[in-house]
């Protein structure tokens, strides 16, 4: 779903993440995130043609389509399926395209932080589904700069590393994934 902070409800999955990270890096991180006032997208709630997921996604298709993505198979009955199926969709399309990776980031990037200009804060959807692993709720943050400075203090180090990609994975306290609001990723702190 592009670039963001992965998070999850499952301190189990979040373990799994933190222990294979952690055979690169030697350090084996999983914080605890309280993001109950973020605006997510859920993904996994039927799409409307007009949600500024949609209209911002089709937007992005439609500058590829000199890649010969096709958009109306992207697109088709839109209102008949998830956020999520029109996601797949577009991923499907993507790989039949030889889409060039870099370009396809780009864009990916430039649509979330488009949709963050108009207020929300990531996605969230249930994970698990894809790989036949155990269901859990996901959130994607999509900017780390909405992170409030407190939460930079301690561990700063960590936490950099983490958003490099160098370090363990997080989880997210369950009871607050599904919270609605403006903003998010409050106390952010180590687990014991």
């Amino acid at each position: 779903y592009g670039q963001g902070v992965y998070l999850t409800d499952s301190q189990e999955v979040a373990e799994g993440y933190a222990k294979a990270r952690g055979k690169k890096t030697g350090v084996e991180n999983v914080y605890d995130v309280d993001i109950s006032d973020a605006n997510l997208i859920d993904l996994d709630a039927k799409a409307t043609a007009d949600h500024p997921y949609i209209v911002g996604l089709r937007s992005m298709v439609e500058s590829y389509e000199y890649l010969g993505i096709d958009v109306d198979v992207i697109f088709k009955n839109v209102e008949d399926v998830s956020f999520a199926d029109v996601y797949k969709r577009f991923r499907d399309e993507l790989a039949e395209s030889n889409a060039p990776t870099h370009e396809i980031a780009e864009g990916m990037q430039e649509f979330t932080g488009d949709l963050a200009e108009q207020g929300f804060d990531g996605l969230t959807h249930v994970g698990g589904k894809q790989t036949g692993g155990k269901p859990h709720k996901v959130a994607i943050i999509f900017q780390e700069d909405y992170l409030p400075d407190s939460t930079r203090v301690s561990p700063i180090k960590s936490w950099q590393k983490a958003r490099a990609g160098q370090e363990g994975f997080l989880n997210l306290d369950p009871s607050n994934l599904w919270a609605q609001g403006k903003r998010f990723l409050k106390n952010l702190k180590s687990l014991p």
